[in-house]
C-alpha cells in the first residue's frame, strides 16, 4: 500500500543543540555552492521535526567595522531565514542576529580564515 502526502512528523531527533555552519562569499549575502546544498538538506531534515526553535547567528571575516559586519551580519542571517520560510519553515521557529566579526571560527588572518568566518551558523534547539 503506498500513502500519499507530507511525510510524518516528528519529535527532533536529539535532545541537543545542533549547529550547522553555512558560508558566503566575502561582502556577499550569495551562500557558497556547498552551503546551499546543505541548506536545501537542512530544510528537509527540519521539516520533519516537531517541538525546535532556530537561531541564525550571522557572522563576518575581521575585515570591515564593526557597525558595517554588524549589519552584514543581520543581513546573511535574514536571507536564510527568507530561504528557509519560503520553504515552508514558520517564521515563528526562527530568529535573525548578527554577531558581526566578534565570533571568528579562526582567528587567523588570511583568505582561509576569512572564508571560514563568514557564515551563518544555525542553531536548532529542541523545545
Amino acid at each position: 500500500m503506498v500513502l500519499y502526502g507530507p511525510p510524518p512528523r516528528r519529535p527532533v531527533e536529539s535532545p541537543s543543540t545542533i549547529t550547522t555552519e553555512l558560508f558566503f562569499g566575502g561582502g556577499r549575502l550569495d551562500l557558497t555552492p556547498g552551503s546551499e546544498t546543505v541548506l536545501r538538506q537542512q530544510i528537509v531534515w527540519l521539516k520533519r521535526q516537531d517541538g525546535f526553535a532556530i537561531t541564525l547567528e550571522g557572522n563576518c571575516d575581521e575585515r570591515g567595522t564593526s557597525e558595517y559586519n554588524l549589519a552584514l551580519g543581520q543581513s546573511r542571517a535574514e536571507r536564510v531565514k527568507r530561504m528557509m520560510v519560503d520553504a515552508g519553515i514558520p517564521a515563528e521557529n526562527i530568529t535573525a542576529i548578527s554577531l558581526g566579526k566578534e565570533r571568528p571560527r579562526d582567528p587567523g588572518h588570511t583568505e582561509q580564515a576569512w572564508a571560514r568566518n563568514r557564515r551563518v551558523d544555525v542553531v536548532l534547539v529542541a523545545r
